[in-house]
């Protein structure tokens, strides 16, 4: 057979658990390909990052002779921020301690987008939030029902919006009004549209199920209505290591920096999702 050649472009490398990297340690020796390895080792660790019992840290991982063996003994570090302004990157790049943060950042209210810990307050922000669409929806469908001038054009509003009732086969879903133009994440991988942890916004709400487009390959597909629990949630409120590795638009809230299992490297993660300074707030 020939020697298998070429380019593996490895994203998030210090996220890969132990035993892919063993693998790509054997691609590399055995075969002719090469890698280029993209990572930040400040963040988030893989959830398997144990050999032989003992934790590995990205740290490790970055000063190994592995890592040396598997970039061919280079590395660039990058030092201008594509993404987000350079007041804010300043701020991940050397955060002060969290009491100084809250107040450069300080809390304003739920954001567009609410970065949390744990599922359990991740359900409780997406209930806030629903609560809050329930209010305006009521009160449109109370101003028509009175025949108030100017809600002409509201019935036609009502019609792109469903609501979706708990289901209690899948434990992370819960009650959700959905509006289209509402962004969702994907929860469970369908086919080859939809990936595991993508975001996708709303496009067509009908009565043979919803279509929603990927925010990043544009790929679009439809789900019944009655498999939407099982495969989407609010991207409303999104776990630390659900974002990383995303570009979130608009405004980010970081929830629970008192939380025992938030961190140092939560907290980068959560600064480095946004755009600006002024987009994102520390409670």
């Amino acid at each position: 057979m020939p020697r298998l050649r070429g380019y593996l472009v490895v994203d998030e490398i210090f996220a890969c658990s132990m035993l892919l990297h063993c693998l790509l340690n054997a691609l590399v020796t055995s075969t002719g390909v090469r890698i280029i390895a993209i990572g930040d080792e400040n963040q988030l660790a893989a959830v398997s990052s144990s050999w032989r019992g003992v934790h590995v840290c990205p740290e490790t991982v970055l000063g190994s002779a592995y890592m040396h063996r598997l970039c061919g003994g280079v590395s660039v570090e990058l030092s201008h921020c594509r993404r987000s302004d350079k007041r804010l990157y300043e701020n991940y790049m050397k955060p002060p301690p969290i009491e100084e943060l809250r107040k450069i950042l300080p809390y304003k209210g739920l954001a567009t987008t609410n970065i949390v810990v744990s599922h359990r307050y991740r359900k409780h922000v997406i209930h806030e939030l629903t609560k809050k669409n329930d209010e305006v929806l009521g009160g449109i469908r109370d101003a028509i029902a009175r025949g108030e001038p100017g809600m002409e054009r509201w019935p036609g509003y009502l019609e792109r919006t469903r609501e979706y009732a708990g289901d209690n086969r899948y434990p992370l879903c819960q009650r959700l009004v959905v509006i289209l133009g509402d962004r969702l994440l994907v929860s469970k991988t369908h086919g080859k549209e939809l990936l595991n942890g993508a975001f996708v916004v709303v496009q067509k709400l009908d009565d043979t199920g919803i279509t929603v487009r990927d925010c990043e390959t544009g790929f679009e597909a439809t789900m019944p209505h009655d498999r939407f629990q099982e495969h989407f949630l609010s991207a409303r409120a999104i776990c630390y290591a659900t974002c990383q590795a995303k570009t979130i638009e608009g405004t980010i809230a970081l929830h629970q920096t008192g939380h025992p299992h938030f961190t140092r490297r939560c907290l980068l993660v959560g600064l480095s999702r946004g755009r600006a300074k002024h987009l994102v707030t520390v409670k």
